[in-house]
């Protein structure tokens, strides 16, 4: 019986360009928004980055994070907010020599249940394992997410925690927020973290994290590790898609040895 090793080598979920050893995809990444039941159309650029022919094959699953934030695949269906038989691509199978480029198109039809669905694509290859007699491949995997929503869908963000706590000798700031809402959220947070009299000490980005429909997140931001005194952290976050931001600061004191 033939034995396969399924082994994912490489995910590209939140940048626009996707580069594995042997194949380049790009765009990584389809945020989708239509009308209720309208067909979109979109393409993938795949090019063959290696010195040697490549047999891919574009295969969609379904997907989740776990409780570590990493991205679970699934056969597709087995989610509610699953693509399911809804997108098709074309071509689904095809060969590409060292060099060459294929434009994969994509038609999707707009959710009509006003909830945003998502799905991920893999181009997938089957590699003989060198020297096994037993006919085992590994299948590697490189991808595109793609997320549709209708226009209906609705956004619903509620910050339910915003605090700061220590971690050891370091100083971290709570977020934590639910999505009451059947479109993903998706935001960033920039802060500064002042003295209390306003002299700034430090300020920096933490870039876009994705919220689903009816998930509650709770994160924990590194920020430094700070004397004891009084500090105040400015926290600002940012909604993809949307010019309106939310602000909120938290004033806090460390005492002597961080105790």
């Amino acid at each position: 019986m033939r034995k396969k090793l399924f082994f994912s080598l490489l995910v590209c979920m939140f940048l626009s360009l996707c580069i594995f050893a042997t194949v380049i995809v790009d765009p990584s990444r389809f945020i989708l928004i239509g009308e209720p039941g309208v067909k979109l159309t979109q393409s993938i650029n795949i090019i063959n980055a290696s010195t040697n022919p490549v047999d891919l094959t574009a295969v969609l699953y379904d997907w989740e994070l776990n409780e570590e934030g990493k991205l679970e695949e699934m056969p597709i269906g087995t989610l509610v907010d699953s693509l399911g038989s809804s997108i098709k691509f074309s071509p689904k199978k095809f060969s590409l020599n060292p060099g060459q480029a294929q434009v994969v198109r994509f038609t999707v039809e707009v959710p009509t249940d006003a909830t945003e669905h998502k799905g991920i694509v893999f181009f997938e290859e089957e590699i003989p394992v060198v020297g096994n007699q037993s006919g085992a491949t590994v299948t590697t995997k490189i991808g595109a997410t793609i997320y549709v929503a209708p226009e209906n869908a609705t956004l619903a963000f509620e910050l339910l925690d915003t605090n700061v706590v220590l971690i050891g000798d370091g100083v971290y700031f709570l977020v934590e927020a639910v999505n009451k809402g059947t479109a993903h959220i998706r935001f960033g947070i920039n802060y500064k973290l002042q003295t209390k009299s306003g002299m700034l000490l430090k300020e920096d980005t933490y870039s876009e994290q994705v919220l689903f429909p009816g998930k509650t997140s709770k994160l924990y931001y590194p920020v430094a590790i700070l004397p004891s005194g009084d500090y105040r952290l400015a926290l600002e976050f940012n909604f993809t898609g949307f010019t309106k931001t939310h602000n909120q600061a938290i004033s806090f004191t460390l005492l002597g040895d961080n105790q």
